[in-house]
């Protein structure tokens, strides 16, 4: 019985030692995406205030276009300040703009 439960407290502890090197490594991270960015189509906002990963998503989707093209646009816009449009939809074009 002594030897199950030196097994299951060792277990434990290395698990959880695995489990905080995992996290203080996510912690780590360098989570910055360059600030926030609008999606609009025509005159409507369809994804606002939103994550470079997150409009990049929107605008792939929407313009049917491979989304590493569209992560690095979009991730210019959020870093210069300079909207741009990425393609033309019959309500308008697809426009990502920073937030102020």
């Amino acid at each position: 019985m002594r030897n199950i439960v030196k097994k299951t407290v060792a277990g434990a502890v290395v698990g959880g030692a695995v489990l905080f090197t995992a996290g203080a490594g996510v912690a780590g991270a360098d989570t910055a995406q360059g600030g926030l960015v609008n999606v609009t189509i025509g005159n409507v906002t369809v994804a606002a205030n939103v994550t470079v990963d997150a409009a990049a998503a929107v605008v792939a989707n929407a313009c049917g276009v491979n989304l590493p093209n569209v992560n690095a646009l979009v991730y210019q816009v959020s870093q210069t300040g300079a909207p741009t449009t990425v393609c033309q939809q019959s309500t308008g074009p697809v426009t990502v703009t920073k937030v102020a």
